[in-house]
């Protein structure tokens, strides 16, 4: 299924990112996948002093011609929590091939969450206030100002206007205490309206 979404890092409020084509819903897709290799490379306060160090010494651009690196979205956890050893002996083929040929230069489409239409799922690893964040349309159509295609869709669903989701129209856990199962239940109450 064409569900596109985008997978985003925040750090000293810079925004970077990487588009996902396909399958960028939270449940059984991209979104599951990502909360699993955060939960498996960021578990404790040093992995993440250490991902957050290790992530400036990755270049983003948003120039194709200058790319060194090309990867799976849901592989930037694990590319950015390995070092050098470590993504030598990965066995992740992506990895080791990164740091095998010393691969430091990403595509930054973190301007595809300005996406209204086609950005359907928005997840973002925010290590300025290391939270994990999502977004998608559901939520966003609550703020009908912003999002004026949804308005029509918006005024006839009531229910999820009087929906208490957050301030800024996303929902938010601990990057520290990810809960697959706290996540699934607030990702249905979304979806489910």
């Amino acid at each position: 299924m064409e569900t596109r979404g985008l997978v985003c890092i925040k750090q000293n409020n810079e925004l970077y990112g990487i588009s996902n084509q396909f399958d960028s819903y939270y449940i059984g897709g991209l979104g599951f996948d990502l909360v699993k290799k955060i939960k498996q490379f960021i578990s404790c306060e040093d992995e993440l002093n250490f991902f957050k160090q290790n992530l400036k010494t990755f270049e983003w651009t948003t120039d194709p011609g200058k790319i060194s690196l090309s990867i799976n979205t849901e592989d930037i956890v694990e590319i950015i929590a390995s070092n050098r050893v470590l993504g030598l002996v990965s066995p992740n083929d992506n990895v080791r091939k990164i740091f095998e040929e010393d691969l430091k230069t990403i595509y930054n489409d973190s301007n595809f969450i300005n996406d209204n239409l086609f950005c359907e799922w928005t997840y973002i690893i925010d290590l300025d206030q290391d939270q994990f964040i999502i977004k998608n349309p559901l939520i966003r159509a609550r703020n009908v100002q912003y999002y004026p295609p949804f308005k029509l869709w918006a005024m006839r669903h009531e229910k999820l206007l009087k929906m208490n989701i957050g301030p800024y129209n996303e929902i938010k856990f601990p990057l520290l205490d990810l809960d697959y199962e706290t996540i699934l239940e607030s990702v249905k109450k979304i979806q489910d309206v």
